[in-house]
């Protein structure tokens, strides 16, 4: 019997991300709002493994946890389900207009002051945003992750 039948769901995608990694995959991209988190603890497992500095780590904070202690919190939640110390790139993922920017840029700022994030960017943010989050912010923004696909085309027009 082929054992790939055998394996779970779960030992599947552990091994896809391994494979991933060993392949020359040196890019992972996940946020704490994948799967309520899931994604991040498996990732973490699979990269139990590898060299730190053989691949770098991309997560985001959901816009829930947009106060200061909540992306503090949000951040070390993240880590810990992905087994690591720091992150390579850490953004805001989705706006909550009832939370001021200036106190999440601040947040990600005083990340990136302790090298918890080493960069920090934002993600689904109008030119408008974008602009005053970066006048806000002392580290600089390397990112706004925009969605962008042959199905949504917004960024050609508002970006």
């Amino acid at each position: 019997m082929n054992n790939d039948l055998l394996k779970t769901k779960y030992e599947q995608i552990i091994e896809a991300i391994e494979n991933a990694v060993t392949g020359g995959i040196t890019w992972i991209d996940t946020a704490e709002y994948y799967a309520d988190g899931y994604a991040e603890t498996l990732i973490g497992t699979a990269l139990k493994g590898a060299k730190r500095s053989s691949y770098q780590l991309c997560s985001k904070v959901w816009k829930t946890h947009l106060h200061r202690d909540d992306v503090w919190r949000a951040a070390e939640n993240s880590l810990n389900r992905l087994k690591t110390d720091h992150f390579d790139l850490y953004l805001y993922h989705q706006i909550d207009e009832s939370v001021p920017l200036e106190e999440t840029i601040d947040a990600l700022n005083e990340l990136a002051e302790q090298k918890i994030a080493l960069n920090i960017g934002v993600s689904n943010f109008n030119t408008e945003r974008l602009e005053r989050a970066m006048k806000l912010s002392q580290a600089p923004i390397v990112v706004n992750q925009v969605e962008y696909s042959l199905v949504c085309r917004e960024p050609e027009k508002d970006l």
